[in-house]
């Protein structure tokens, strides 16, 4: 394999905010996700480029250890209301109580279905992701309820869900690397933007860690570029995506032999002109009408004036021959 290593943690809550400012995805949500419940769906054919699918449609997930995600709500739906903190304290309702964590590859689904060698590949680092995962939560007091792995989307990629079983209050913030290290530096009276930048530092240290113990193993690199790469909403992909399969209005396929010229820096050297799109323009040009030709010169008729009227010139632009 090759690329980068691709981890990412997030936190879920039964409930949402009552007075959250935006819809924010939920257990539920991400467990009808997982799980390819109809009505969330829809992002796997937006996401999954043409050359990727193998079937049409989302595929059920690869259960590769633990429960159903459905059990693991389940599970959550019992023990969160049970849940204490140090000072006796209930969860809030829309408290976060579960963790979310996506790994993801550079192998595509077609490449795991029918390459053996790339599928034994996926398995060991999923394998190895998972026994990561489990190593480090067992420091927070947490453990990895179900891990799935989804064949329908651009790359092969898993989630594997976690519960803060051993924390005080079931707070699932205190096994994200960012948020733990965020609160523990404010707790000690550190600025906001200080206590950013710790949590941003303890998730460095994180991925740093994740790739000198599984990543570097299976030759992916802990940066594909030294240069911060700027971060693309996801519905703006997802638009792009559809953007390059449209097809014109009439429903007929676009012409495969038209070409259409790639981009290239405007106003710099090799920006496109007229005669790239336009067979014979300079041809067509010259053959214009000099009062046309005056105009965009700057040295016809006034807009007051007739812009046909008069006798047309008897000499031929600068540059151009008589004829």
């Amino acid at each position: 394999m090759a690329k980068g290593i691709f981890l990412r943690f997030e936190t879920y809550g039964l409930h949402r905010a009552k007075k959250a400012r935006t819809r924010r995805a939920t257990v539920s949500d991400l467990v009808a996700e997982i799980e390819r419940d109809c009505e969330y769906r829809e992002h796997v054919d937006d996401l999954a480029p043409e050359g990727h699918r193998r079937v049409a449609g989302p595929r059920p997930p690869i259960i590769l250890g633990g429960r159903r995600p459905r059990e693991v709500k389940r599970r959550l739906s019992r023990e969160v209301p049970e849940a204490r903190d140090a000072r006796g304290r209930a969860p809030r309702r829309d408290q976060r109580v579960l963790v979310g964590c996506v790994v993801s590859t550079p192998v595509t689904p077609a490449t795991y279905e029918t390459d053996t060698a790339a599928k034994a590949l996926v398995d060991q680092y999923f394998e190895q992701a998972i026994a990561f995962i489990e190593r480090y939560l067992a420091e927070e007091g947490g453990e990895v309820a179900s891990a799935v792995a989804h064949v329908d989307e651009s790359y092969m990629h898993m989630h594997v869900l976690a519960i803060p079983s051993g924390v005080p209050g079931y707070r699932a913030d205190d096994l994200h690397p960012a948020k733990a290290a965020e609160r523990a530096a404010r707790a000690q009276g550190a600025a906001p933007g200080v206590a950013r930048a710790e949590g941003r530092k303890a998730l460095e240290a994180l991925l740093d860690r994740f790739h000198s113990e599984v990543g570097d193993r299976f030759g992916l690199r802990r940066r594909i570029s030294e240069s911060p790469q700027p971060r693309v909403a996801r519905q703006q992909i997802i638009e792009d995506r559809k953007r390059s399969v449209e097809r014109p209005s009439n429903g007929t396929p676009a012409d495969p032999a038209v070409s259409v010229p790639g981009p290239r820096e405007v106003g710099g050297e090799g920006a496109w002109s007229l005669a790239d799109f336009v067979p014979n323009a300079d041809g067509l040009l010259a053959s214009l009408s000099p009062d046309w030709w005056h105009h965009v010169r700057g040295q016809g008729p006034t807009h007051d004036e007739d812009f046909a009227s008069g006798p047309a010139p008897t000499h031929a632009p600068e540059g151009e021959a008589d004829t």
